[in-house]
């Protein structure tokens, strides 16, 4: 695990990284380089949300991040985890 601190680009992210924040864990699952219309190379990342919260663990099904080579993926990993934070209540309780 690369410390969330840190700046973080694509090509320093692995599958089987972990990131976590609070009871939430970002799992990378897969990455994949391809390149844009323009020749831009364009990084897909696969990954999961893991949730364990209380006596319960929620795993997300797999989802995909589209950033390009020089940004930070930290920042859209944070977002994504921010994100699930604030929706959590009502994304579990429409499974449960």
């Amino acid at each position: 695990m690369i410390h969330i601190a840190e700046r973080l680009t694509p090509d320093r992210v692995r599958p089987g990284d972990r990131y976590y924040k609070d009871t939430v864990t970002f799992e990378v699952v897969e990455v994949n380089k391809t390149a844009d219309i323009r020749g831009m190379s364009i990084y897909i990342i696969a990954y999961r949300i893991i949730d364990h919260r209380g006596n319960r663990t929620f795993t997300s099904p797999v989802a995909h991040l589209f950033v390009t080579s020089g940004e930070d993926v930290k920042k859209h990993i944070m977002k994504v985890i921010d994100d699930y934070i604030k929706l959590r209540d009502q994304l579990l309780s429409a499974i449960r």
